[in-house]
């Protein structure tokens, strides 16, 4: 008995090595004839197996198919596995990982010839990690310092890479793990993201899908990846849309297209299909058949609206009475200018009063510190005391501790900046006017391990002056 379960077992797993041999041929073939393949799907009833054994009682990943300069590597979805097709047609396995089941629905790509895999679910949650592989040393590591974009493709997310241009775009709802308490009425957000494999950041900030295209994630399908395109259907507007990413610019698609490209898929079992920059071609395993389809000019027409929404757009369609602040913030600074007005006529008389010898120096800053606290409002004293305290501690202060001061933390972007840069100038002048001095007394600074963004300082020159007792 055990000799007839034997080869039985035997028989299954020869042939299903056959298929998957000749699947693998298949693709090797595909990929030498063009390197400019992307996009590589198989479709039907054979998948691809490269060292499993029938006898496994773990659920094994399908593979990923992805195309470097000519060569074919395979990543397995749920793992970390890694292989090269050799020149014999035969995969080796590259990685030493013993990890699966972390990242399902990972994203796994080449960005100038090193493979990256990003995000994915397990675990029961989702992460954001973007980790690459060293193909010396067969091991896995991460991009640090960026931003988490919990994301996993087919489960809250939609990728398009735009390899040209070196940038993922990300359509996704944002998750948290499973075991955290959240608020059941949350209402649910769709945004995009994009990483960019030059900078090794992704946008600053998440941007808003157009609610005329979708209102959540399950609002889109996408049909197809190209090039530097996607093929996505929305329920919102009811178009099949053809989205340049990059660009931001959406084409409405000729249905009559798509209800084609529908047809030539579904008629078919097994087959593979894959990209020439913004042609599609399906390649029929059992007819042994080429075909190809692309989206022509005149099945394409300019639609009026962005994909996602950027920040001045978001800015000028939102409820936020812009007009109102800006009277608010113009009348700010009038106040101001007269107040340095003043200021100055009021530091001649101090100087007039105190005489111009040098004995008297350090009495005037004192005296003029001291004058110059008691026109500075409660805020602007509270962002002082904070630069000075951060100052004595050799320590630079950040854009969040200050916005946390004005209590802009929550706010939008934009009204942050301005709030903070109307209170920076607003110090700086009154002490300006003061000391009678042309430099300011707050500077900043890019920040050195990330120049996207700044941080804040007392200038060098006036820290003697000030002491934390003045407060």
């Amino acid at each position: 008995m055990n000799k007839v379960v034997y080869f039985a077992t035997a028989i299954i797993c020869f042939h299903f090595s056959a298929n998957s041999q000749s699947v693998i041929d298949k693709l090797a073939n595909i990929v030498h004839s063009n390197k400019l393949v992307d996009n590589i799907r198989i479709t039907g009833g054979t998948k691809i197996r490269l060292d499993s054994s029938v006898f496994s009682n773990v659920t094994e990943g399908a593979y990923d198919v992805i195309n470097n300069k000519g060569q074919i590597w395979l990543t397995q979805n749920g793992s970390n596995k890694v292989y090269k097709l050799g020149g014999d047609g035969k995969a080796k396995r590259l990685d030493r990982t013993i990890n699966r089941g972390f990242n399902f629905g990972a994203i796994n790509l080449f960005s100038k010839d090193t493979l990256y895999s990003i995000g994915g679910y397990g675990f029961w949650q989702t992460t954001g990690s973007i980790r690459y592989f060293n193909p010396n040393s067969g091991e896995w590591d991460i991009v640090r310092n960026i931003k988490n974009v919990p994301i996993a493709s087919g489960i809250n997310a939609i990728c398009h890479y735009d390899k040209p241009h070196g940038k993922l775009f990300v359509i996704y709802t944002p998750t948290r793990p499973e075991y955290e308490k959240y608020a059941e009425d949350t209402e649910e957000e769709v945004l995009m993201q994009c990483f960019d494999f030059r900078e090794k950041s992704w946008w600053d900030n998440a941007k808003q899908i157009n609610p005329k295209i979708a209102k959540k994630i399950t609002d889109l399908s996408l049909i197809q990846n190209y090039g530097q395109t996607a093929l996505i259907s929305s329920k919102v507007n009811g178009k099949v849309m053809s989205v340049n990413f990059n660009e931001n610019k959406i084409y409405d698609v000729d249905y009559k297209y798509h209800t084609e490209l529908k047809q030539l898929l579904n008629s078919r079992n097994n087959y593979i299909s894959y990209t020439v920059n913004e042609k599609l071609y399906i390649n029929d395993l059992d007819a042994n058949t080429i075909l190809y389809s692309s989206i022509k000019p005149n099945q394409l027409s300019s639609y009026p609206e962005s994909f996602y929404i950027n920040e001045t757009d978001k800015l000028a369609s939102s409820n936020i009475p812009w007009f109102p602040i800006s009277l608010i913030v113009n009348f700010t600074l009038g106040i101001s200018i007269l107040l340095i007005l003043h200021l100055q006529k009021k530091k001649r008389d101090i100087l007039l009063s105190l005489g111009s010898d040098d004995n008297n120096e350090q009495q005037r800053e004192s005296k003029n510190t001291k004058e110059y606290l008691q026109y500075l409002t409660n805020i602007e004293i509270d962002l002082l005391k904070l630069l000075i305290k951060n100052n004595l501690n050799n320590e630079k202060t950040s854009v969040s501790q200050m916005n946390k001061i004005l209590g802009t933390e929550k706010k939008e972007i934009k009204i942050q900046n301005n709030i903070r840069g109307v209170a920076i100038i607003s110090i700086n002048s009154k002490f300006m006017s003061f000391a009678l001095v042309k430099d300011n007394l707050i500077e900043r600074q890019r920040v050195e391990f990330d120049k996207r963004h700044m941080e804040y300082f007392i200038n060098e020159k006036y820290v003697s002056r000030f002491s934390l007792k003045m407060f």
